[in-house]
């Protein structure tokens, strides 16, 4: 549903030639130069969407990580992702949930930053945004709903044929329809007009999702 690399034949990089002594190391540099080459972004990506459609998150998060300092929004926004469904499994502890849940919105913030008409990066953006919402309690994570609808809607007008941006947006909607009581008195308090939605418009976003 997000998109993904073109097939290709997977290919090595040349093993890096050992330095001399007195030589200062550029490995390091070598290999980030050779991650960003158009051939090895796609082969990342690549590596990276069969890992997803197995299911295999664990392997997923430690190919993707290795490219954290990536300057291509395909590989941050699958970073993003593949930090947060690890954050969502069961066996992960609450420290590491935490710690994968703000790494995961700090991905998709750099995929933002280097593309901002990605579909992908919006959505996901959305999503990490919300989950860290229920670290920083009920008026930071109202205080941010506008924030989460805007970057969906931008995924929905990017993509009008991605399903998840519809449902996840739907999802909004029933959310703030309905909210409770306590919560409209604080969202009132910090907004002259706080986020607001009805059944009906959050069914028409799950109408869509469906089509």
């Amino acid at each position: 549903e997000d998109g993904g690399g073109g097939g290709g034949k997977e290919r090595s990089p040349r093993p890096l030639r050992a330095h001399s002594r007195g030589q200062r190391p550029e490995g390091e540099a070598l290999s980030r130069r050779w991650a960003q080459a158009p051939g090895a972004v796609e082969e990342i990506i690549d590596q990276a969407d069969y890992l997803y459609g197995t299911g295999e998150m664990e392997k997923l998060y430690l190919l993707l990580i290795e490219h954290k300092d990536s300057t291509n929004d395909e590989i941050l926004w699958r970073l993003a992702r593949a930090s947060r469904d690890l954050a969502q499994l069961e066996n992960t502890t609450a420290e590491r949930k935490q710690h994968l849940t703000y790494e995961a919105l700090e991905f998709a913030e750099k995929a933002l930053e280097q593309n901002a008409s990605s579909f992908a990066a919006h959505k996901w953006y959305a999503i990490c945004s919300s989950d860290v919402g229920d670290y920083e309690g009920i008026k930071a994570k109202i205080a941010n709903a506008y924030v989460i609808k805007e970057h969906f809607q931008k995924a929905i007008e990017l993509n009008p044929k991605d399903a998840t941006s519809f449902h996840l947006m739907g999802l909004w909607c029933f959310t703030f329809a309905e909210m409770p009581w306590i919560q409209q008195k604080i969202a009132s308090a910090l907004f002259a007009t706080p986020p607001s939605s009805t059944y009906e418009e959050a069914l028409n976003y799950f109408d869509k999702a469906e089509e």
